[in-house]
């Protein structure tokens, strides 16, 4: 009865230690595959950007001015640096591992302490072609202690587990039934098609009790993990779709134009300011997404201070009073909270895309109404306006990226179909939380939860 006992005791903790070390080793995958897409990502909107006509020391500067802790840096093929958002220029580039693995075939990664900035950085260079510059190297950097240690610190502890599981193995072997340990090998070998992004599903003998239960676990995982992967996916669609559509504009009239199809002076004059707007609405895309993928990259221990919540929201209504004043529409800010200690920038970046959209989708003499108040240890913000409001079967979808209840009335308003995705992520990542309320024609209210 004994050595019963402890033979299933053994065989229940290999299996553990191999559910562990697989639920380990997605997470790990997943966290450097997330960090890798996220610097990929990053050079697919500014490769857009200088398609579209923005120069590389403007990128650059765009970049330098967003202190968001992402570093861009254009190389010539001779390794001299034309623009970086980090430095003056620097040292020539062309022995770094990345611009030489780029230079070579077409693309490069690696990982390192930057001088010039004094922080681990993950890097990512792509060789491409740009017009008046000719092919040059975009690099994108981004922190590498989040996502790639994360990864890194997982490894370690999946090998450690791994290690375990041999010696129980062992010990398991001396007592009793080999057929479990079997199905065990059996479960191992089907682990290694984790690495390979693909997360299979397990399937062993559902005769076996003891180690059916493991399987079904993992298995949950590896469904969980589908679904990231489909979502990543449906985003790069969208975000190709809605790059596509100002670009197609742009390319229009820059062939009017290039073919002398326009020469009346008014005409072409018009259709400058098309190609001005067109850009625009790109570059503020581009930036929305960059917003989302610094959101979705953060790290879990963001930096708080003390936040002066009554001068932030009287900052942003001053921002947006313009825009408002146009229309005929009144901000107004009620405010019996001093401070608090969050992480003023995700608050801001929070405030502002709930009272954009509330000046932007406002009708003629309305208002705009925006409420702070602590109850108990939770900050609540409240943004409310007197707008179009919008359909119940719209007010779970609002919070889904590029997803507009009215998709020509956002477009021809300069709206990206990003603002409220980048709100619920921010709040998100405050451990905080947002919802909605809304009648049409009537006006919405946004409801924003923060612990601080």
């Amino acid at each position: 009865m004994k050595k019963h006992s402890v033979r299933t005791f053994l065989i229940s903790l290999a299996a553990l230690l191999v559910f562990a070390a697989a639920a380990i080793a997605v997470a790990a995958a997943a966290a450097k595959e997330a960090a890798d897409d996220a610097l990929i990502q990053l050079t697919d909107f500014i490769e857009s950007g200088c398609e579209s006509g923005l120069s590389p020391e403007q990128i650059a500067q765009t970049a330098s001015a967003d202190g968001d802790g992402y570093r861009v840096t254009f190389v010539a093929t001779d390794g001299t640096v034309i623009a970086d958002s980090d430095s003056d220029g620097g040292e020539n580039h062309i022995s770094r591992p990345e611009i030489a693995d780029a230079l070579e075939s077409g693309e490069g990664f690696a990982e390192r302490r930057s001088e010039t900035l004094g922080v681990t950085m993950t890097y990512y260079a792509r060789l491409t072609d740009i017009p008046e510059y000719g092919e040059i190297v975009i690099r994108v950097a981004l922190p590498g202690s989040a996502a790639t240690n994360a990864a890194l610190r997982m490894t370690a502890i999946s090998a450690a587990m791994l290690a375990a599981l041999a010696i129980c193995l062992y010990a398991a072997d001396k007592f009793y039934d080999k057929s479990v340990l079997v199905d065990i090998g059996e479960l191992k070998r089907q682990l290694h098609t984790i690495n390979t992004g693909e997360f299979k599903k397990l399937s062993l003998d559902k005769s076996n009790s003891e180690i059916l239960p493991y399987v079904n676990e993992l298995n949950e995982i590896a469904d969980t993990v589908n679904s990231l992967n489909r979502v990543r996916s449906e985003f790069f669609a969208n975000a190709s779709h809605e790059l596509n559509t100002p670009l197609t504009y742009i390319s229009g009239y820059a062939e009017l134009m290039e073919k002398g199809m326009l020469t009346d002076g008014e005409k072409i004059r018009e259709c400058g300011k098309k190609i001005g707007a067109q850009t625009d609405r790109m570059k503020g895309l581009i930036a929305d997404m960059l917003k989302l993928s610094r959101l979705e990259n953060l790290s879990s221990d963001l930096e708080k201070e003390p936040v002066d919540v009554r001068y932030l929201l009287e900052s942003v209504a001053d921002t947006f009073r313009l825009d408002a004043q146009a229309k005929n529409v009144s901000v107004n800010v009620y405010c019996n909270v001093e401070e608090v200690t969050s992480n003023e920038r995700l608050l801001k970046e929070i405030v502002i895309n709930l009272v954009q959209n509330a000046v932007k989708y406002n009708r003629e003499g309305g208002r705009v109404d925006i409420y702070a108040r602590l109850a108990g240890k939770k900050l609540e913000i409240k943004v409310a306006d007197t707008g179009i409001g919008i359909a119940p079967e719209h007010r779970e979808l609002v919070f889904k990226r590029f997803y507009r209840v009215d998709k020509a009335r956002s477009r021809s308003s300069g709206g990206t179909g990003l603002g409220l995705a980048i709100v619920k992520h921010a709040a998100q990542r405050l451990s905080g939380s947002v919802r909605l309320e809304s009648k049409e024609g009537e006006g919405s209210v946004f409801f924003v939860e923060i612990p601080v």
